[in-house]
């Protein structure tokens, strides 16, 4: 219990981090700013200023209060007091993940981050991501709204540890790829995410024959 509000303290301050940080860019930047980059870090694509400022935020605290309150709603609630620290620890990494980004993106729009190389970070970003996902993912219990949710591992709390652990490896090896772009030219971006979307889904390939073998009804006996 301690470790949750903790947690949950946490990620409070990360939201109000990013509300300083808004009021900051909304200060700072000009009216016209870079909104997206490239494989290769180049600037392709811009927004106004408000959008920029108002839209990250504004989408994390969305993300915060649909994962803080979904649960209430979910037909497996009385599940979460088995992973709460996981599930908490979730939610953390994807708002940290959002403060961060949007701290970088606002940064290279100003004079004291204009020279950082994007595809250099961005691996590292989100190798640290899938890598912290992946290890909490076994701990996961059966639940609506996190995990991997197909209709075999919601049919079975079996299939689900199982699904989960596999999940847990797939996306600490997910983060291995992704730290290996870093070292790869920008052409090889594609290829490298497309490697990533692939290992996404063998959990769920893995899920479904988990639940096919388990519906194999045994031999039958020697007829009399």
């Amino acid at each position: 219990m301690k470790k949750t509000k903790l947690l949950e303290s946490i990620s409070l301050l990360v939201i109000i981090a990013m509300i300083v940080l808004a009021y900051y860019f909304s200060q700072a930047l000009p009216e016209r700013v870079i909104s997206h980059w490239n494989a290769q870090g180049q600037a392709d694509d811009y927004s106004t200023k408000n959008f920029f400022v108002f839209f990250v935020p504004l989408m994390t605290i969305g993300i915060y209060l649909l994962m803080k309150y979904l649960p209430k709603i979910d037909p497996k609630k009385v599940n979460y007091v088995k992973f709460d620290v996981a599930y908490n620890f979730l939610r953390l990494y994807i708002i940290l993940f959002m403060l961060v980004i949007y701290y970088i993106s606002g940064m290279m729009n100003l004079d004291f981050g204009r020279d950082w190389q994007l595809n250099k970070i961005m691996p590292v970003l989100m190798a640290v991501l899938f890598i912290s996902i992946g290890l909490i993912m076994p701990k996961i219990k059966q639940n609506w709204f996190a995990g991997i949710r197909t209709p075999w591992t919601l049919s079975s709390s079996d299939i689900w540890d199982k699904t989960h652990k596999l999940a847990g490896k797939m996306f600490i090896l997910a983060g291995i790829v992704f730290l290996s772009m870093m070292f790869l030219p920008g052409d090889y971006f594609w290829v490298v995410m497309a490697g990533v979307i692939i290992a996404a889904f063998v959990p769920v390939i893995y899920s479904y024959f988990l639940y096919k073998n388990s519906q194999k009804l045994p031999p039958e006996g020697p007829r009399e």
